[in-house]
């Protein structure tokens, strides 16, 4: 899962840094993140702008509008964990406390070693079976988000 990055952060990175190191930095395709940006209504770059930005020519940048009706004002683009993902880590915690929301807890399930081969199947049915209630608690976990 990504973590959120705030839309007028977006804005000033993609007109900081080439698109193509930003994408880099966000582990996903330029185009990638060019569609992303298209679809959030977030204004990018054009071609040649940096070559005209390094070689002193006047550029153009045009200004980030308001949110429109529909989109997000955060948006899951940085890696999860990541420095970018910071602001938007913290912005759902204080949005948690607000509503009374509990943070929601991760638990590795206990796996025991098999004694021989043999058991490696029961090993497997074993995973396979927490794997599945994992699933449908985090299916649950997810109805019962706050819809930001």
């Amino acid at each position: 899962m990504r973590d959120l990055v705030a839309r007028t952060t977006l804005y000033d990175l993609l007109w900081s840094v080439p698109m193509s190191r930003l994408a880099k930095q966000l582990q996903m395709s330029d185009r990638g993140l060019f569609k992303l940006c298209t679809r959030e209504d977030i204004p990018v770059p054009p071609r040649g702008y940096w070559a005209k930005l390094q070689y002193g020519k006047p550029v153009r940048r045009p200004p980030l509008g308001p949110t429109p009706e529909g989109h997000r004002d955060w948006i899951p683009v940085a890696p999860s964990g990541s420095e970018l993902g910071a602001e938007g880590r913290e912005w759902i915690r204080s949005e948690m406390e607000r509503l009374g929301w509990d943070q929601p807890t991760t638990r590795t399930p206990e796996l025991e070693e098999p004694a021989h081969e043999h058991d490696l199947h029961v090993l497997a049915w074993r995973t396979r079976r927490q794997l599945a209630r994992a699933r449908v608690r985090e299916q649950r976990a997810r109805q019962r988000e706050p819809p930001f």
